[in-house]
C-alpha cells in the first residue's frame, strides 16, 4: 500500500470526534480508493507497454517495408540496365565494319544518359597502332551530338602517352585520369594544336575526366564534365563488357 494512504489509515482510529461507523466508512473508501488507484497504474503500465510493443512492431513493420522498397528499386533498376545492355549489344551484334563502333559509342552514351549518369562528353574507342605511336579514335559527342573519326598521335604529351602505355598492357587494363582547373585549359589548348576535335564545352569546365578500359588493342572510354560516382564507373564497365 502506497505510504500515504497507509499513513491517513492509521491517524483515521485516532480521531475522537468521528464515531465508529464513520472512521470504518472513511478506511473502507480509502482502502477502495487505494485499489482504484493500483488499478489504473495497472492499467495505465499495460497501456504503455502496449504503446512500447506496437511502437516496437510498427518500427519493425516500416523497416520491412523499406527494404523490400530498396530491394525492388534495385530490382527496377536492374532491369533498366540490362535493357540498356541489351540496347547496347544488339547494335554491336549488328556491326560490319569499324565505322559501326560510332553508332555503339553513340547508343552507349545515350544509355547512360537514360540511366541518370549525367554529363557526359563523350564515348569513345580506340584502336592502336603500336608501330605508329597513334590510334584510331571512334568517338561520339554527347552535347554536340556529333560523331568522328580522328587518327590521334599519342606520342607528343605526356598524358596520352601514359594513357596509350596502359591500355596497350594487355585487356583488362583500366586508365582514369581527372583535369582539374587551369590543367582542364591547359589541355583544350594543347588539342587546338593537333588534329583532335576542339570541344568548346570545355572553354568553361572546372573538370574533366576520363575512364578507360582495355580490351587489348582495343580500347573503349568516355569522358565527362564531373567526376563519376563509383558505382557510375563500374556501370560503364558493364557497358565495356558487352562491347567485348
Amino acid at each position: 500500500m502506497n505510504s500515504v494512504f497507509q499513513s491517513i489509515l492509521d491517524k483515521i482510529p485516532t480521531i475522537d470526534h468521528l464515531s465508529v461507523e464513520e472512521k470504518e466508512a472513511f478506511i473502507k473508501a480509502l482502502r477502495d480508493s487505494e485499489k482504484n488507484q493500483r488499478m489504473l497504474q495497472f492499467k495505465l503500465e499495460r497501456v504503455e507497454k502496449d504503446r512500447h510493443t506496437l511502437q516496437v512492431m510498427l518500427e519493425e513493420s516500416i523497416e520491412d517495408l523499406q527494404k523490400k522498397s530498396r530491394a525492388i528499386e534495385a530490382q527496377n533498376r536492374e532491369l533498366e540496365i540490362e535493357s540498356a545492355l541489351e540496347r547496347v549489344r544488339s547494335v554491336a551484334m549488328g556491326m560490319k565494319i569499324p565505322e559501326d563502333m560510332l553508332e555503339v559509342c553513340k547508343m552507349i552514351a545515350l544509355q547512360l544518359e537514360s540511366l541518370k549518369v549525367k554529363e557526359i562528353r563523350n564515348v569513345q574507342t580506340a584502336i592502336f597502332v603500336e608501330a605508329k605511336s597513334m590510334y584510331f579514335n571512334y568517338e561520339f559527342y554527347s552535347k554536340h551530338n556529333k560523331t568522328l573519326i580522328t587518327e590521334v598521335n599519342y606520342s607528343d604529351h605526356p598524358v596520352a602517352k601514359n594513357f596509350a602505355e596502359q591500355m596497350l598492357k594487355g585487356p583488362n587494363q583500366v586508365w582514369m585520369y581527372a583535369f582539374r582547373g587551369q590543367e582542364v585549359k591547359d589541355w583544350l589548348n594543347y588539342q587546338k594544336n593537333t588534329n583532335v576535335f576542339v570541344d568548346s564545352y570545355l572553354e568553361n569546365a572546372d573538370t574533366l575526366d576520363y575512364y578507360w578500359n582495355s580490351l587489348g588493342p582495343v580500347a573503349i572510354g568516355m569522358s565527362a564534365y564531373t567526376p563519376l560516382r563509383e558505382e557510375q564507373i563500374e556501370l560503364f564497365k558493364r557497358f565495356r563488357n558487352v562491347f567485348e
